[in-house]
């Protein structure tokens, strides 16, 4: 009897020892799905008509740098640039906030050239 209720106790503990693995690898597993699905979501596609003011690689650096740390790479091409910010939801309030100067307004999308980024049921459909 007592070796039978051993044996019950430990298959218990040896079964939670697994549900609670299998719950933190789901959890691992979301969070890097996640982190993908934003990669693309940290870049920028920039753009101006460079006859109403040809903005230089420092003007866009100090445009952006206030939404949070990135990189500004210019085009060969004048009136476009790509900024790449370190986090997502700086790259968001970027795009969602600035216009660049009234005289030489910015067009700013995501590289795929939206405004918002796409939901989890955007994504699958």
């Amino acid at each position: 009897q007592a070796h039978v209720e051993r044996l019950r106790r430990d298959g218990s503990r040896l079964l939670e020892e697994e549900q609670e693995r299998l719950k933190k690898k789901l959890a691992e597993d979301l969070l890097n799905s996640q982190d993908d699905e934003k990669e693309s979501y940290r870049r920028l596609r920039v753009s101006w008509d460079p006859k109403s003011y040809d903005y230089s690689q420092d003007d866009l650096n100090r445009i952006f740098f206030k939404y949070g740390d990135c990189d500004v790479v210019m085009s060969k091409k004048s009136g476009k640039a790509l900024v790449e910010f370190h986090y997502s939801q700086a790259a968001t309030r970027a795009m969602r906030s600035e216009r660049g100067r009234s005289d030489a307004p910015l067009k700013v999308t995501y590289m795929d050239g939206s405004t918002e980024p796409k939901t989890r049921t955007h994504l699958s459909a």
